[in-house]
């Protein structure tokens, strides 16, 4: 009840905070000045509010004046019930009710969310963290100005030798002691101080001509304040004493605003029937924004796939985010809008439900018309491609605005009347639309939700035998080849654990995305995209299911104890469909990702999720011309860098952090084969450097530079840093689970072959963007093996390799002639030697066309490649005209 009350009437303060200071953070480039300066813009914001509330406030205090004679009078003569029906008859007289007198605290009563959000903010700001401003030497930290030393004093006494001795010296019949009197030292932090004496200053002039009461109230509050903030960040004191500050210069340049009028003149609200009609607009417009950005907008992107947005280690039915959506939209359109609805004069009024109504109206068609793209959301409600609105779009868009815009104006002077029905009828749409996704939503949770509310105890570790031979087969989803010698280089101490290994930078894959590429590693050539494209009479789910078991099949029938983990888009869905196992009992699988979250990154993972959903629905209802600069890179605004989460990177990442838990050594001949899909690549977030670790505080300030450097010295911008942060982070948990395997005797006799489905279109390497603009980076994925008994030096091997070779690579003098038990071909690597390879050079393709038969579609980037990736004059545009008639 609490967290919903806060959620509602506190959070909506700290989100508004939170941006303004980003926005601020961005333009000045300081963080002391941007404190001061959300300082000056929000009581700014708040100026006419706090204005109207000190006028109530003066109002309410001279009619309890004009009454107390006769209130007093009546508590003289009258007592019981007597008096309290005569007191009920006076206040009905003169239009009052007791309750009024909470007015006079009105101003006191509005700083009490603003100061808990304040706290709150800037109490968790990581960027204070050893931030200088002027002689504030850690924003992060009480300001300590003045510190009065540790003081040691050597105490020289005489006593018997009969006292309790300590350090002595040889004497006659005496000894001489020496003691030390220890008085320590303390700081006073000056700024709580200082912002306390203002406050009092601007008390003093506030209540002038005030009842004691009041002033006794203030000082009070004043006292609070101090104790409160006195061993607080500097941050949050400079922002609370700026607000002091901005409070006394009102006070000293406008004066107490005694406005002496006549009782009634208390009640401006909403009286005759034009105000009240306005009333009603305003909340109906502010209920329809309510169910739009709180309800349908967030349901509609849970609906598309709602096991995304759950944590399977503190399951939770993902229509919660919906519901803290709806609690914070509640709280901006329902609380506070109307709370400066009730502060605002009549003309004021009048304004903001015309300003109201038409961002309802705007925001409506915004979502309905143009807030559908073809581009992949995440979990962390980022896009997985660039937007770019076309100018047609834009201006389309913007006469729409314009237009509606008018049409309200003018239906708001001539017919006001009407806007209620539009309104109502509009929201109970919402409503009805919001159903039909949480009913969609709760049917596909039902489906799996047995696998999504498994634990993390719910699986067996895979088996490495230390006499027998171990393959193990570990699919790297979206690790771009070509980092790892920048990933060596800055940490050179990762090349001793990848002893044995072999290095394969010309490596091409079929496909950008995991859909178009993971066949062809796990089934070989039958399954790149050109050649599932020769079966047009299959569903790709189908051609996916069927290249996902052929190593398992294959190893097992062979006698290898096999155990497959999170076998990628099995049954073309996010969380794999393990089924497709179920007539093969010899083979174990599981899905491992989600089962390791600490309960500490769910918190985290909670909150920012929550505060994502709704600026994306803040995003999606503003006009296409401002779309991107809400959406802010994906950050929304958010202050720090803890806004670039990703769910699946942590459900990923603790999977590679407990690769030593879920391997058993076990001594005996027994051979046995391990198959693993991990996303630690494809899912990033920025992590505390140098050590590339998670951090619930990412502070990289002077340690990102966005530029790393290879062995050859050549200097690469990482536009997509934070892809490479988690690039590192998972070649450093691997190599880490490296040396489990040979302190446990299994690294010898184990062949390891790490691959990567495809890369990503990063524009970080010139070399690998074509003459047409075209990068190829997308498709230049890692493929790394090592060999059983290998002992040779990390090497690097420049032959040309497709990650199709995987399978082949695995089963080389384990199984002969290995033969495709679905199809009865061989199992080889002679097509990529026969003709140059096909390549569908995009990653606009995901899991939701599994009913599709074949990935080619009319204006897709294909390609044709030989020999060497790196030379631009290898790659040809394909020529699919027969694939067009």
């Amino acid at each position: 009840m609490l967290s919903a009350l806060y959620t509602m009437i506190v959070y909506p303060l700290e989100l508004l905070l939170e941006i303004v200071f980003s926005i601020l953070k961005d333009t000045l480039d300081n963080t002391g000045l941007s404190i001061v300066g959300v300082s000056i813009v929000v009581n700014i914001l708040l100026l006419p509010l706090y204005n109207r509330a000190d006028r109530i406030s003066g109002e309410e205090r001279a009619k309890q004046k004009e009454m107390k004679p006769m209130v007093d009078h009546i508590r003289k003569v009258f007592t019981g019930d007597e008096r309290f029906m005569i007191l009920q008859t006076y206040y009905r007289k003169q239009d009052y009710h007791p309750l009024y007198s909470l007015r006079s605290s009105l101003p006191l009563l509005l700083q009490i969310p603003f100061f808990i959000a304040a706290y709150h903010f800037l109490s968790h700001l990581s960027l204070l963290n050893d931030c200088v401003f002027g002689i504030i030497r850690d924003l992060g930290k009480p300001d300590t100005m003045i510190t009065i030393p540790r003081i040691a004093l050597n105490i020289y006494t005489e006593r018997f030798l009969l006292e309790p001795l300590t350090v002595s010296t040889p004497s006659t019949g005496t000894e001489t002691y020496s003691e030390m009197l220890i008085l320590h030292g303390f700081a006073i932090n000056v700024l709580p101080i200082l912002m306390t004496f203002i406050n009092i200053i601007s008390i003093l002039i506030y209540t002038k001509d005030s009842p004691k009461k009041e002033k006794v109230q203030l000082y009070i509050m004043a006292g609070l304040f101090l104790v409160l903030l006195y061993n607080s960040p500097s941050g949050l004191v400079v922002y609370w004493t700026m607000n002091n500050i901005f409070s006394l210069i009102k006070n000293v340049v406008l004066g107490i605003r005694k406005k002496k009028k006549k009782p009634a003149d208390l009640k401006e609200s909403v009286t005759d029937k034009t105000d009240r009609d306005t009333g009603l607009i305003f909340i109906w417009a502010a209920v329809l924004l309510t169910v739009l950005i709180g309800v349908l907008i967030p349901s509609s992107v849970i609906v598309s796939s709602p096991s995304e947005f759950v944590i399977t280690t503190a399951y939770k039915d993902p229509l919660h985010y919906v519901f803290s959506t709806f609690l914070i939209a509640v709280g901006f359109f329902l609380i506070w809008l109307p709370v400066f609805y009730y502060l605002a004069s009549k003309r004021a009024r009048s304004v903001m439900t015309v300003i109201l109504t038409t961002y309802g109206l705007v925001a409506l068609v915004d979502f309905m018309a143009f807030g559908r793209l073809n581009v992949y959301v995440s979990a962390r409600l980022r896009y997985e491609s660039e937007v770019v609105f076309s100018s047609y779009t834009k201006i389309i868009n913007t006469v729409t605005v314009v237009t509606l815009i008018i049409i309200t104006i003018v239906i708001f002077m001539k017919r006001k009347e009407w806007l209620k029905p539009v309104f109502a009828v509009l929201t109970i749409g919402l409503v009805l639309l919001a159903s039909v996704n949480i009913v969609q939503t709760e049917n596909k949770l039902s489906a799996n939700i047995k696998e999504l509310k498994t634990s993390a105890e719910d699986y067996k570790g895979f088996t490495l035998s230390r006499n027998g031979k171990n393959v193990i087969v570990i699919m790297l989803d979206r690790y771009l080849g070509p980092y790892l010698p920048y990933v060596l280089q800055e940490k050179p101490e990762l090349i001793d654990k990848l002893d044995g290994f072999v290095y394969y930078p010309n490596t091409v894959s079929f496909g950008g995305s995991t859909a178009s590429a993971s066949a062809a590693l796990f089934g070989g050539y039958e399954y790149t995209t050109g050649a599932l494209d020769e079966r047009p009479d299959e569903k790709l789910v189908d051609k996916q299911n069927e290249a996902l078991k052929i190593m398992p099949v294959v190893f097992s029938e062979h006698g290898f104890k096999t155990t497959v983990y999170d076998p990628p888009l099995a049954g073309f869905e996010w969380v794999p469909d393990l089924s497709i196992y179920d007539d093969y009992p010899d083979i174990h699988a599981y899905n491992l990702q989600g089962k390791f979250i600490d309960p500490t990154v769910v918190d985290f993972i909670e909150k920012y999720r929550k505060r994502s959903f709704f600026m994306y629905s803040i995003h999606k209802s503003v006009p296409v011309i401002c779309q991107m600069a809400v959406y802010d890179e994906g950050t929304y605004h958010h202050p720090d860098n803890l806004s670039y989460f990703e769910m699946a990177f942590f459900n990923c990442y603790s999977v590679l952090q407990n690769l030593t838990r879920i391997t058993d050594i076990e001594d005996s001949d027994q051979n046995t084969f391990m198959m693993m899909d991990n996303e630690t690549p494809h899912n990033a977030i920025a992590m505390q450097l140098p050590d590339y670790t998670f951090s619930g505080t990412v502070n990289n300030h002077g340690l990102e530079t966005g530029y790393r450097t290879g062995a050859d010295g050549k200097t690469i911008i990482i536009n997509g840093y934070y892809d490479y942060h988690a690039h590192v982070a998972s070649m450093i948990q691997i190599c880490k689970w490296l040396d489990y395997l040979r302190e446990t005797g299994v690294y010898d006799n184990t062949r390891i072959i790490m691959v990567a489905d495809h890369g990503k279109e990063l524009g970080d390497f010139e070399d690998l963007i074509l003459d047409d603009g075209t990068d190829i980076e997308g498709v230049i994925p890692l493929l790394m093996y090592k060999d059983f008994n290998s002992k040779e030096p990390l090497s690097t091997s420049i032959d040309f390799m497709t990650n199709a070779d995987t399978p082949t690579m695995a089963m080389k003098d384990l199984i002969n002639d290995p033969v495709n038990p679905f199809t009865g071909k061989k199992i080889d690597d002679t097509e990529k030697k026969d003709h140059d390879q096909l390549i569908l050079c995009s990653a606009e393709f995901g899991s939701e066309n599994k009913n599709d038969t074949m990935f080619y579609k009319p204006g897709q980037p294909w390609y044709t490649v030989h020999d060497n990736v790196y030379d631009k004059n290898n790659w040809a545009r394909a020529d699919m005209s027969d694939k067009e008639k």
